[in-house]
């Protein structure tokens, strides 16, 4: 659960400490950025490090002494009779609470207040410790099958790579899209209202479907049904790519791709999300704090074209690895009820584990 060590490119300041800016720190996201301005305070190697002011919630434990920014909080048990692990695990079941409590001002803030007036159950060291230790076995069994989602996903493109890399004849993304007029065809006032915070980055998963009233329905969307591929021109670099399986709303940053009967949406979306073609968009994105997909490029980027019978082969074997996937994610997600019953057991007045 530490953070990650630093790299050998990363820039230090003349004292030699190392900058973590806000949000870097995170289990999603444990990475070093550069040094970029002068440091407010100084964390210590073991220290929790929270997010306290916007995007408040990451937490991690600082593996390395590191200065941190304002937006960031650094704890540490001034007690010997307080296990650092435990305080983490347990300030991480109560991110929920702070983040209700950040509710109704112009900016979510966790306050110093807030963490000071948390009633923590003290149980003896040796079982503080007893707790930690299972909840780290559990974490680790949850982040196996988080890296093995993810080694299936590598797996996918590695095998596309090897069917289609020699493909001789290959065709603009222009030429396989038809300019299909779809007409909203749903019945029901409760629609699906796709975002991209709802499509997970790399794989293309549906994170969460939300359904609402068609009547709140905003302007900048359009109608989408299967098949097509949609996708996201903004911030190219998160790679949002999704087969939606039933129809509904998608924001206008999502790019409906109807296709002709030379190919199969899951090769179109296979090659979208190649690391070859997210490069490529990359290089031809304009805006700084959120770059878009110049157009005319992304239309005349070229795909190979295989023939459908290869393509459906690749299709049979990407069903297998998604229901390969299927069973990790369920995993995944069986680690995490673990893990919430572990800390709802063991940070519960009157419970135990």
């Amino acid at each position: 659960m530490g953070q990650a060590p630093p790299s050998k490119s990363c820039n230090k300041d003349g004292n030699g400490t190392i900058f973590v800016k806000v949000g870097e720190f995170g289990e999603k996201n444990p990475r070093i950025s550069e040094w970029t301005s002068k440091p407010i305070k100084i964390a210590k190697e073991g220290d929790i490090l929270i997010c306290v002011v916007g995007s408040i919630g990451e937490i991690n434990i600082a593996s390395f002494p590191c200065a941190i920014g304002r937006s960031v909080a650094a704890i540490r048990s001034k007690s010997k009779d307080l296990d650092q692990k435990y305080l983490f695990y347990f300030l991480k079941n109560q991110i929920n609470y702070f983040k209700k409590k950040s509710q109704g001002v112009a900016q979510a803030v966790i306050t110093k207040e807030m963490i000071n007036s948390t009633e923590l159950l003290l149980p003896s060291l040796g079982e503080q410790q007893r707790i930690a230790s299972i909840l780290d076995k559990a974490t680790s069994v949850k982040e196996k099958r988080k890296q093995g989602i993810a080694k299936l996903d590598e797996l996918v493109q590695t095998i596309y790579y090897e069917m289609f890399n020699n493909c001789p004849e290959k065709v603009s993304i222009r030429d396989i899209v038809i300019n299909n007029r779809i007409i909203d065809n749903l019945s029901d006032d409760s629609i699906w209202s796709l975002s991209l915070e709802h499509v997970e980055s790399q794989s293309g998963n549906l994170i969460n479907k939300i359904m609402i009233d068609r009547k709140k329905l905003g302007s900048s969307t359009f109608y989408f049904q299967p098949p097509v591929v949609l996708y996201s021109k903004l911030r190219p670099y998160l790679n949002k790519v999704i087969i939606p399986k039933e129809s509904g709303y998608a924001t206008s940053e999502l790019i409906p791709l109807y296709l002709n009967d030379k190919v199969l949406p899951i090769f179109l979306a296979t090659v979208l999300r190649s690391k070859k073609f997210v490069e490529y968009a990359n290089i031809n994105s304009v805006g700084a704090k959120m770059p878009r997909v110049i157009m005319d490029k992304f239309w005349d980027y070229k795909i190979p074209l295989p023939i459908i019978d290869k393509q459906q082969k690749f299709l049979k074997i990407f069903n297998s690895i998604e229901n390969t996937k299927k069973n990790y994610l369920n995993s995944h997600s069986q680690a995490q009820l673990l893990i919430n019953s572990i800390q709802h057991q063991a940070f519960t007045a009157g419970s135990n584990i």
